[in-house]
């Protein structure tokens, strides 16, 4: 199944062709939105709400979406908020552009695919991590 990517601001916009050349036929990544075409300038809160129905986050800004991600689990945990996220997966910034592009291909393709709604998954040291 296809998934829809919402990128993350601090994300090149760039990244998009990348990820294209991974997946020419779409059978991974079906649409991609990046925050400066609704979003720029937003909170990384309101882009994970905004991302939230229908798109899998992908940020280069961890500490935050750590931070984020771990108080949305919080009231989720106490029946507090219902409303679900469709993931995220964080990699360091100083990931070249191609690079970063391969490594969120290559998660995305994994059989099986690891859960993503409701998790997060930071790329550290060749190897994706879930998050607390």
């Amino acid at each position: 199944m296809a998934l829809n990517l919402y990128l993350d601001e601090c994300v090149p916009p760039s990244i998009e062709a990348y990820l294209r050349i991974h997946d020419p036929l779409q059978r991974y990544i079906n649409r991609i939105q990046h925050a400066s075409q609704t979003a720029r300038g937003a909170s990384d809160a309101y882009q994970l709400k905004l991302a939230s129905n229908s798109h899998v986050l992908v940020t280069v800004n961890i500490k935050d979406f750590v931070w984020l991600h771990r108080q949305w689990r919080t009231p989720h945990a106490w029946s507090i908020l219902h409303e679900t996220h469709k993931g995220i997966l964080a990699a360091p910034a100083v990931i070249p552009i191609d690079e970063l592009a391969r490594v969120i291909y290559d998660f995305l393709k994994q059989n099986p695919l690891p859960v993503l709604e409701n998790n997060m998954y930071t790329y550290k040291g060749k190897k994706w991590q879930s998050e607390p």
